[in-house]
């Protein structure tokens, strides 16, 4: 994927989720905040410069989350990734 279809996956997750979301287009980092009945949750995803040719999104949480999900949330994603596919 190209640096300006990146840029264009980026703006249309802004677009979709402007509440949720806060993107720092130069690290290609995507922060979405959540509310939960337990608290916030915040979920940091960097996009590598070789995102999705070949590595994953790599996933952060932090807030009101246990290391149980947390572990679940990585796994999840990391079976979702498919190299090459958007």
């Amino acid at each position: 994927m190209s640096h300006s279809e990146q840029d264009d996956e980026l703006s249309a997750l802004i677009f979709i989720y402007p509440e949720e979301l806060e993107v720092d287009e130069v690290g290609k980092v995507v922060r979405i905040s959540i509310t939960r009945d337990s608290g916030l949750l915040l979920c940091t995803f960097h996009l590598p410069e070789t995102y999705p040719d070949s590595s994953a999104p790599v996933l952060a949480l932090s807030g009101a989350v246990s290391k149980e999900e947390a572990l679940w949330a990585e796994q999840e994603l990391s079976a979702l990734y498919r190299p090459g596919q958007q």
